[in-house]
């Protein structure tokens, strides 16, 4: 059983690059087109599905502790705060020193069509926030009772592992898949909240794909004014997130 535990936190992430890298491309040739609805289905059917059934047990775990810090309105709020700020920060800071080196019509040429960003959409704010929380819960227990100590820091590069595709072709999102990993998990360390995990995860999806669309339209000059507002609104919520609520 704990030998099984530590497969899966590197089994699960080389399987996704086993995905991406070959896998997809070969169901498409299988199918001999690139419409998006069977790549989806692809996603959902040899992607999104094994990692949920091979992250779960067939041992039963001991039951999660009780949350450390009682969800409500307000943490939900200040968190969904957090996270469109932090994703704000991370992307057009990118952005900003992405223009240091280069001009605005090179930057142009990574501009996402609307069908890539309808089909990005689609998988990102249904596929991705229901699978990947539920699977990240069956894990989650799995990894505290076998490394207690190491759970969040464990499950924080499994998940950020999971986009290890992304992250060898851009090196740079890694400053974006790590911090976002540690904010998902650390939430549900302490809530233990699988829906409020869900909406984090949806929250900070859709903010993504829609600043990769429409940010090209944003003209430059605010560019860094949005960065600094972004990183102090950052800066302000962090504190009043992690701070420890008492239950009434």
């Amino acid at each position: 059983m704990n030998n099984m535990v530590a497969f899966k936190l590197w089994a699960l992430p080389l399987y996704v690059l086993f995905y991406n890298l070959c896998l997809f491309n070969r169901l498409n040739k299988i199918y001999y087109t690139d419409f998006f609805v069977l790549e989806l289905l692809n996603d959902l059917l040899f992607l999104f599905l094994p990692i949920l059934f091979f992250s779960g047990s067939k041992r039963p775990q001991p039951p999660q502790p009780d949350a450390r810090t009682p969800l409500d309105r307000t943490a939900l709020f200040l968190s969904s705060l957090f996270g469109i700020s932090f994703i704000l920060t991370i992307h057009f800071g990118k952005t900003i020193y992405f223009l240091t080196h280069y001009s605005f019509d090179d930057l142009l040429k990574y501009q996402e069509t609307l069908t890539v960003a309808l089909q990005l959409l689609v998988s990102a704010e249904i596929f991705a926030p229901l699978f990947e929380e539920f699977s990240r819960k069956r894990l989650f227990s799995q990894v505290e009772n076998r490394y207690p100590k190491h759970c969040l820091l464990l499950m924080t590069l499994n998940f950020t592992g999971m986009h290890l595709f992304v992250i060898l072709y851009y090196p740079s999102t890694i400053i974006f898949y790590l911090p976002i990993s540690l904010f998902l998990n650390w939430h549900y360390l302490h809530h233990r909240s699988l829906s409020f995990n869900i909406f984090l995860h949806l929250i900070c999806n859709l903010t993504a794909c829609c600043i990769d669309y429409y940010y090209f339209f944003i003209p430059q000059q605010l560019y860094l004014t949005i960065f600094l507002v972004a990183l102090v609104s950052s800066v302000i919520l962090l504190p009043f997130m992690i701070r420890k609520r008492k239950v009434a």
